[in-house]
């Protein structure tokens, strides 16, 4: 994954973590949604993530955030 790509990555990470802090707060809900339709670009680039994932814990991408999604509840 390139540098630009992991800042992406983690300034996204950033955001929901954020919300998971302040639920209530409508402007971190629309900037963790855009973030949760960002992600799985990013992290496709970086296709070593995603195939250690899918060896050692047979998870894949969707089912990541899914998790994500039903943790933030929306």
């Amino acid at each position: 994954m390139s540098e630009k790509d992991k800042q992406k990555a983690l300034k996204h990470l950033d955001t929901i973590g954020k919300l998971a802090i302040d639920r209530n707060n409508s402007n971190l809900q629309e900037m963790a949604e855009n973030a949760l339709d960002a992600l799985p670009t990013i992290l496709k680039r970086g296709t070593g993530l995603m195939k250690f994932l899918k060896t050692n814990f047979d998870i894949e991408l969707d089912e990541i955030l899914e998790n994500i999604q039903g943790i933030l509840n929306f």
